[in-house]
């Protein structure tokens, strides 16, 4: 049976040298991967908190207009004696 030689005369063979390298990018690759989920779920929640926040000015800002209108319809029908 034919055995792999991770060594050649002491110096680390093509293979060894091929599989660390393999190892090592393997290793950058999912510490990418996880670095870009934390910062991305960084960017999700602050995006988010805008998007409600935009939200909430806007339903405010509907509720005011339609206060408004509720108003000018009082005094219109106070006016004409409704």
């Amino acid at each position: 049976m034919n055995k792999i030689k991770l060594t050649n005369g002491g110096k680390p063979s093509w293979l060894t040298i091929f599989l660390a390298i393999c190892a090592v990018a393997a290793l950058l690759l999912n510490i990418t991967k996880i670095t870009d989920r934390i910062f991305n779920k960084g960017a999700t929640s602050a995006l988010m908190a805008q998007t409600v926040k935009d939200n909430t000015e806007d339903v405010k800002e509907v509720a005011d207009t339609l206060d408004e209108v509720q108003d000018r319809i009082k005094v219109r029908r106070a006016n004409s004696g409704l």
